[in-house]
């Protein structure tokens, strides 16, 4: 590697990306925003609720709907 080359990667490269069980509401969904459209997948670690384990979800992401202008 030469320290002033940039490198890259295709858009298949990443395949998955994981969520932690103390990542906040906001940096979840800074992530899914930036990540919405690209073919990676998202996935969301979950506290169990019935034993001391960690679960993994996959995550679905809907960009929020801002209102539009109400009709007055």
């Amino acid at each position: 590697m030469e320290p002033d080359k940039e490198y890259g990667y295709g858009v298949d490269a990443l395949t998955g990306v994981y969520l932690g069980a103390a990542l906040s509401d906001s940096e979840k969904d800074l992530v899914a925003h930036t990540m919405h459209g690209a073919p990676t997948k998202l996935f969301q670690i979950v506290r169990s609720d019935t034993s001391f384990q960690l679960e993994v979800r996959q995550a679905t992401y809907l960009p929020y709907q801002y209102p539009g202008p109400s009709a007055v």
